[in-house]
């Protein structure tokens, strides 16, 4: 991989695959803003990597806060800003079907439109979405979810989800969405936009979700590699789509899920 200059944002850098993906970023040369809402855990991280010898600033916040990713973009101020990783998101056993929506799917959306005005040519945002985005929903459901985001639009889609399972996989579904409903905003700004649905992978969230959910063993054993992915392997994605190696991939999803959608026919 080429080595790469520039800040790079990495949201969620205190959970498994967020973290990883900072690792990977700090290696390939960018500089790091990391952010995660436990100001503790996220320090750890960062003392790691400089540690290691990346320059790394550390911002703690919630990514349901509106004014969060405000703080983001001040915090990248004038720096040649070349690469987001937004791996920060719930799941099912993380919170009730509202705060899941809000955090994996509006919050990316303020996201975005925060950090919009500092891409530039050459900059990627990789958005960590989920295998239960391509997940087969309700006519009506994927309507909602599938249409451009209105900002205020929560309640509306909150109908389609009782359940934090459900609003999980619509949440993930509606990241799908929005990258391809972005690109050609980041595109005007010569930027690029991507996203990545890993399967079942062997961090702390993933381990959490198994024990909650006995299916996924299943899921597991039934695909054609046989096992969890490793965070790695979700961060050798997200550099590789942030790298001049993926120039041309923009408004796309890479599953990194060892075969498991494949075996479902998706």
């Amino acid at each position: 991989m080429n080595s790469q200059s520039g800040l790079a944002v990495v949201t969620g850098a205190a959970g498994g695959i967020g973290g990883a993906c900072a690792r990977r970023l700090a290696q390939a040369g960018y500089s790091l803003l990391i952010t995660d809402v436990g100001a503790a855990s996220l320090e750890a991280v960062a003392e790691g990597l400089r540690a290691d010898g990346a320059g790394v600033e550390a911002l703690a916040g919630d990514m349901a806060d509106p004014a969060f990713p405000g703080r983001i973009a001040a915090a990248v101020g004038a720096r040649p800003f070349k690469a987001l990783v937004h791996a920060a998101g719930l799941s099912p056993t993380m919170g009730g079907p509202e705060r899941i929506l809000d955090v994996n799917l509006f919050a990316s959306a303020r996201l975005l439109d925060a950090l919009l005005p500092k891409a530039e040519a050459g900059t990627a945002a990789v958005l960590i979405a989920s295998i239960s985005g391509h997940m087969p929903a309700s006519p009506e459901a994927a309507a909602a979810y599938d249409a451009p985001l209105a900002p205020d639009g929560l309640a509306e889609l909150l109908k389609f989800a009782p359940t934090a399972e459900a609003a999980y996989a619509l949440s993930k579904r509606g990241v799908l969405r929005l990258v391809k409903h972005r690109a050609s905003a980041w595109g005007a700004r010569g930027a690029r936009i991507a996203s990545i649905s890993p399967g079942i992978i062997d961090t702390g969230m993933g381990r959490a979700e198994l024990a909650s959910h006995p299916v996924m063993t299943g899921m597991i054993q039934g695909s054609p590699l046989a096992r969890m992915g490793r965070p790695e392997e979700i961060a050798a994605a997200a550099a590789f789509l942030c790298s001049a190696d993926a120039s041309f991939v923009t408004g796309r999803d890479l599953t990194v899920d060892g075969g498991e959608l494949a075996v479902m026919g998706l």
